[in-house]
């Protein structure tokens, strides 16, 4: 289909190494095709550069743990636990902030609340009583969710020293 791809890797044979993409195949197919023709990594990355794409290649860290806690973090496809701990760290944003968002709802503020108490020598009066009116308290989720992503925050900050 493409005719010009086989033409121009035997021009960069042909050349001394002067790769040139011909203008009617797009870009990725002629990505794939040097893959295929199994050119070298540096040729490939070489000519991503000249073409204008983002070529970004971190190196991994060269100790076995902090290798494992960079892919925990940063790879979740990398491994079963490391999609738990995106899916764990995902979570705890969500409930942080539906645990915000729910505190600046008028009904889930503490408000007083008074009680009639009847005192002994039969005189009723109104005690004020300070209740929650939500069933839960956010605040212990929310001191969870921060001490979790903060320790996450110091696993991904010690991994890359």
């Amino acid at each position: 289909m493409w005719t010009g791809i086989t033409q121009a890797i035997l021009y960069y044979y042909q050349s001394g190494g002067r790769l040139r993409r011909p203008l009617e195949v797009p870009e990725d197919v002629f990505i794939e095709e040097l893959e295929f023709y199994e050119m070298d990594e540096s040729i490939i990355s070489e000519f991503k550069q000249k073409e204008g794409f983002v070529v970004e290649r971190r190196e991994m860290p060269s100790s076995d743990w902090q290798r494992f806690v960079w892919l925990l973090c940063e790879e979740p496809n990398s491994s079963r636990c490391a999609r738990v701990f995106a899916a764990v760290s995902v979570s705890s944003i969500v409930v942080s902030i539906v645990n915000f968002c729910t505190e600046t709802i008028p009904v889930f503020a503490e408000r007083p609340v008074c009680v009639n108490v009847t005192d002994a020598d039969g005189r009723t009066r109104q005690v004020p009583v300070s209740v929650l009116r939500a069933a839960v308290n956010g605040s212990q989720s929310q001191v969870v969710c921060t001490a979790y992503l903060s320790n996450d925050s110091l696993e991904r900050h010690a991994n890359t020293m």
